[in-house]
């Protein structure tokens, strides 16, 4: 089966290997925005296809009204940079990047995002590792108009484009790495389709982010090294017989002495006492 493609953006010739007619369409991407006119059919299934640019455009971003703050705030104080749907955003870190043009936001809505490096990623406490993680977290948390994370997650219009840095012993395997999408916790994987681009800072490895806050961190195809185990830690209980302090208890032999003594003095007294009452009559 073959395609014939005439018009201003997709003025070219394709071929397209198809088992039925209803693949064509699904076949030519959603946002070409085009027009199928079907020309002929002949009994060899050859179909002559002219598509022509659609009408349909895209309206405008158009910004809220109203004044657009300069940054935006969380209840912690920590600030964000102010992306808008006519401007778009950008946030440059050293080795990092995350940008959205105009357009990529929708309209009659600001968002405040921020983006940091976070500890060093790893697979512990992942339940599937199809993906080895290494080098640094980064992640890129978002705020509303007034000042607080959106619930659910910030959609963007149009996904802006995130850059990392390459851990440097994962450059070996530069085309089975891609960024992975940790989730809020950090304990899950979503491949996002990425691909590597040289700046100014150096190659990075970029994928496209359609929703915010995310956690984000490179990974390279395939299971981790088995973690090492959790060394078990055993606890030593020592029974010491401390030395006995404070009162005193007296043993059976301190009794019967202390009993011995008790009845020798009550015999004295009593010899004084019937003595003395000898002497007086």
């Amino acid at each position: 089966m073959s395609t014939r493609l005439v018009g201003t953006e997709i003025d070219r010739n394709s071929v397209f290997t198809m088992r039925n007619l209803s693949n064509i369409t699904a076949a030519i991407p959603r946002r070409m925005g085009v027009v199928l006119t079907l020309v002929a059919v002949s009994a060899f299934v050859t179909v002559a296809l002219i598509y022509e640019p659609a009408n349909a455009v895209d309206p405008a971003p158009v910004n809220p009204r109203g004044p657009i703050p300069a940054v935006l705030a969380d209840s912690d104080g920590n600030t964000y940079e102010v992306f808008t749907p006519e401007e778009g955003g950008s946030i440059v870190g050293e080795d990092y990047s995350f940008i959205a043009v105009p357009g990529d936001v929708p309209s009659a809505y600001i968002v405040g995002v921020r983006m940091s490096k976070g500890g060093e990623a790893s697979n512990a406490g992942m339940t599937h590792h199809r993906y080895t993680l290494a080098g640094n977290y980064f992640r890129i948390d978002a705020v509303d108009e007034n000042g607080r994370t959106p619930s659910p997650a910030f959609r963007f219009r149009n996904p802006p484009l995130v850059c990392l840095p390459i851990p440097q012993h994962f450059f070996a395997n530069i085309d089975s790495m891609t960024v992975i999408a940790t989730g809020s916790e950090g304990l899950t994987q979503t491949v996002l389709n990425s691909g590597t681009r040289v700046q100014d800072t150096g190659l990075k490895l970029c994928a496209f982010v359609g929703t915010v806050p995310t956690i984000l961190a490179v990974g390279l195809e395939g299971a981790p090294e088995p973690l090492p185990p959790t060394p078990e830690v055993v606890v030593e209980v020592r029974v010491v017989e401390l030395p006995v302090t404070g009162g005193l208890a007296p043993n059976q032999t301190g009794l019967v002495l202390f009993f011995v003594l008790g009845m020798a003095i009550v015999v004295v007294g009593c010899s004084v006492s019937k003595a003395i009452r000898r002497r007086d009559t």
